[in-house]
């Protein structure tokens, strides 16, 4: 007997709770057993997505219909459990120019993070400084995140960027944003420059620039 059926026929008997896999999230459906249980809540603020693994709670009810659904949660693995990631890196910067609107690698700027939950967000923060050769030069500072396959690796984020109206004078930049659409799993992430207004010359670190780059992850 399936698990809906169990509980269909189990009116006024106690809550059930079985493993199920979410098929659609508009109207919210899970498969349980073979079974597709429909008309299902979410407990608090959990946001379900399309072949998620969830705790669904079975509501045996003294009605005619004799059922109700919650959805618990996602039903975590030992590659998703545990608490949310953080993770960052901040170094005296290496002398380095870019005189080109392509982003480029920051050298010694770059660490592993493991995202967690797939439906959770990241917070990607950064700051530094820098300097430009030239005036009435502007640029950007993000980074890049790729995982094993790659997948993730044809778009740099931008967090930051500085207008320079003078040259040869160290400025200080930061900003952040949030980032979704992540699945969970392990990445490198690589901070990286580049100038997006150029008048002449370069965007540049040396000794006296300290580069800040941080990812937490957030519900």
């Amino acid at each position: 007997m399936s698990f809906a059926d169990q509980i269909n026929k189990g009116r006024g008997q106690p809550a059930t709770v079985r493993i199920g896999i979410v098929l659609s999230v508009s109207p919210l459906v899970v498969d349980v057993q073979g079974a597709s249980v429909t008309n299902v809540g979410v407990l608090a603020d959990y946001v379900p997505t399309v072949g998620q693994t969830v705790a669904l709670l079975g509501q045996s009810a003294v009605s005619a219909d004799g059922s109700s659904w919650l959805a618990l949660g996602a039903a975590t693995t030992s590659a998703t459990a545990g608490a949310l990631s953080s993770t960052g890196v901040q170094a005296m910067a290496a002398s380095q120019s870019n005189g080109t609107a392509v982003y480029a690698s920051m050298t010694g700027i770059t660490f592993q993070f493991v995202k967690r939950r797939p439906e959770s967000r990241v917070l990607a923060h950064m700051a530094g400084s820098a300097f430009s050769t030239n005036a009435a030069n502007a640029a950007e500072f993000g980074a890049l995140i790729t995982d094993n396959t790659g997948i993730l690796a044809a778009t740099d984020n931008t967090l930051a960027s500085l207008f320079y109206n003078q040259a040869l004078v160290h400025h200080s930049w930061s900003g952040f944003t949030y980032l979704s659409g992540i699945p969970a799993g392990s990445y490198t992430i690589q901070g990286r420059f580049r100038l997006y207004i150029i008048a002449a010359g370069t965007v540049n670190f040396d000794a006296n620039d300290r580069i800040s780059l941080g990812f937490t992850e957030v519900d």
